[in-house]
């Protein structure tokens, strides 16, 4: 038998014709990896409880965050009249007790501690939605 060189490789030979030789790769089974990945992801998790709890939650921000925005909406879009006359702000409660005022001054004054309340709630909500 004489070995040959090719490529960089040594090919036996036998009688001036190359011998091939095969040599079987072992590669782990894709399908038993990912099964393998896949137990070890969901063992990480928490109970389905605890994440239907958590998604149940995150919904109610979400909401919450939405309404609030919509507010906001509606209190950048007020606008005051310049006269002082046409403006009214009237608050009652459940009693049917009510509060009146036309005074364009208490109004905007109500608006902007309005819109401060609302803004600071929104990034109280924005804060609690975390994944």
């Amino acid at each position: 038998m004489t070995m040959q060189k090719t490529n960089g490789a040594t090919q036996p030979q036998a009688n001036g014709k190359k011998i091939e030789t095969t040599v079987p790769v072992v590669t782990p089974k894709k399908e038993e990896t990912k099964k393998e990945e896949t137990k070890k992801e969901l063992s990480d998790l928490p109970p389905v409880e605890d994440r239907i709890l958590k998604i149940n939650r995150l919904t109610s921000l979400v909401e919450k965050h939405e309404t609030l925005l919509e507010t906001q909406q509606k209190l950048n879009a007020f606008k005051l009249s310049t006269d002082g006359n046409r403006d009214t702000l009237k608050i009652s409660d459940s009693k049917g007790k009510e509060f009146v005022t036309t005074n364009s001054s208490v109004i905007a004054d109500i608006i902007e501690s309005l819109k401060t309340s609302v803004s600071a709630k929104v990034k109280e909500v924005e804060a609690q939605l975390v994944f």
